[in-house]
């Protein structure tokens, strides 16, 4: 991406909001959920020590493993057995074939197997849960700034192009885009550089939802029909343009929702809230956050969740049907679950 992205005091005009049913704006009916919100109860704490986990960006829990990528290591995915029996490391950093640069996004496809974005080399790996989590497929992957997979069609935002979301049939190469930056009431420039965040999706009913890293945002959709519901934009992202291919960010903007997750039924969110300014203020407070909140895939809020330690990553485990969370004491990450 050539545009460049920096945070600097700028006031943005004109912030959208939407209005809900009870013509409340989408801010004030945003506040009102988390005023009310209850605090998460702990089921138990996992038993794996987490040595070597230092910078945590994506979390999968299948098998009876927890998959934690950090980028500050040579290997980028640690798997720890939820017994705290086994330790692996895999996924070496580089420029090699089966090497990865960084993990952007972690999915898990089957029972035994799990997929890496990689945005910075643009690659899809396939890996599999076994004694040495090894690579079993790569795939470089164009014009997508996150991801998700359904069986062999590949969904999410792009990264190049206009156009807001793109569907990529992997079997038969077959490419749809759909969605307008005018949405947002951004130029396209603009909103592939501000709309930053996470795509998850529900295979069942082809629902997806998108939530913003970087003011607080969300849509929900139907990857398969192209049906978008209106985006909820409860605060943008407050920018200026420095120049004709750069963005610079206002620090007076909200950092939204760092990690996403989801069962059949539900949709989780960890939520910052945090203006970019405190947070970096607060040094090791710009990945974390202490709120959850619940969705239902039509994009109704359930319920928001306060918890006591900064947490920066969330995972569904569907085999015990149980939220998992990496959060962080005085004595370093743990694992801890609860039910939702």
């Amino acid at each position: 991406m050539k545009s460049t992205i920096n945070f600097i005091t700028f006031i943005f005009a004109s912030m959208a909001t939407l209005m809900s049913c009870t013509g409340k704006s989408a801010e004030a009916s945003f506040m009102d959920v988390l005023n009310e919100s209850t605090v998460l109860q702990a089921m138990g704490r996992s038993e794996a020590s987490l040595d070597g986990v230092s910078r945590p960006l994506s979390m999968l829990c299948m098998e009876g493993n927890y998959v934690i990528a950090d980028d500050n290591s040579q290997q980028l995915l640690h798997v720890f057995s939820s017994d705290g029996a086994k330790v692996l490391h895999a996924l070496p950093k580089g420029h090699g074939e089966n090497e990865a640069l960084g993990v952007h996004q972690m999915q898990q496809l089957d029972e035994h197997t799990f997929c890496i974005y990689d945005l910075w080399s643009r690659k899809l790996f396939k890996m599999a849960i076994d004694s040495a989590c090894h690579v079993s497929e790569t795939k470089a992957m164009e014009d997508f700034m996150s991801l998700s997979m359904v069986g062999d069609t590949a969904f999410g935002i792009c990264m190049e192009t206009d156009c807001r979301y793109k569907l990529h049939d992997l079997r038969n190469d077959s490419v749809s885009r759909f969605g307008s930056y005018q949405d947002y009431r951004l130029s396209p420039h603009a909103g592939k550089i501000l709309l930053q965040g996470n795509i998850i999706t529900n295979p069942r009913t082809r629902r997806f939802a998108f939530f913003s890293f970087y003011g607080i945002v969300w849509q929900f959709g139907n990857m398969e029909t192209h049906k978008l519901d209106t985006p909820v934009m409860v605060a943008m992202p407050e920018y200026k343009n420095e120049s004709a291919d750069k963005l610079t960010f206002d620090v007076n903007t909200h950092i939204g929702f760092l990690s996403v997750t989801g069962s059949g039924d539900y949709v989780f969110a960890l939520y910052s809230g945090k203006r970019i300014k405190d947070a970096l203020a607060d040094k090791g407070s710009v990945t974390v956050a202490n709120t959850i909140i619940q969705y239902d895939w039509n994009g109704n809020i359930i319920q928001a969740y306060s918890i006591s330690d900064n947490t920066t990553q969330i995972a569904y485990d569907d085999d015990n049907d149980r939220l998992i969370l990496l959060s962080e004491d005085i004595d370093g990450y743990y694992i801890w679950y609860a039910e939702v």
